[in-house]
């Protein structure tokens, strides 16, 4: 008996709880796929090159380690093509937030050069 109500509480919870989180429009997705163009440069256009690779992974931690930056900044998207071109995409929240990004990546893109197709939230 006291399993059953037990699991009814803790069931009921997270029902409230996941029912809150979905209510709550200011909570921005954190899913943003939809938003991708099958056309447009996407993670998908990742080059497995080692060297592509290493410099999509050089320039993530250096915005992750970040802490200044906030959290749109930490989700954008970095994809590097096959020893071509380093792109930005997503959303941050300031201009200056873009060109902090953009900084960054072209400290660690070595000769790649940069495309910043980040946008700035409304």
């Amino acid at each position: 008996m006291r399993v059953t109500t037990l699991l009814s509480i803790v069931g009921s919870a997270f029902l409230f709880t996941s029912s809150l989180q979905a209510a709550d429009p200011a909570s921005p997705s954190a899913d943003n796929s939809a938003v991708n163009k099958e056309k447009e440069m996407n993670p998908v256009h990742q080059s497995n090159a080692e060297a592509d690779v290493k410099v999509t992974t050089d320039i993530r931690k250096a915005i992750v380690a970040d802490k200044n930056l906030s959290t749109y900044a930490h989700n954008v998207k970095i994809i590097t093509t096959d020893k071509q071109t380093v792109y930005l995409r997503g959303v941050v929240s300031s201009k200056e937030e873009k060109a902090a990004i953009e900084e960054m990546a072209k400290k660690h893109a070595g000769d790649y050069p940069v495309k910043n197709e980040l946008s700035i939230k409304k």
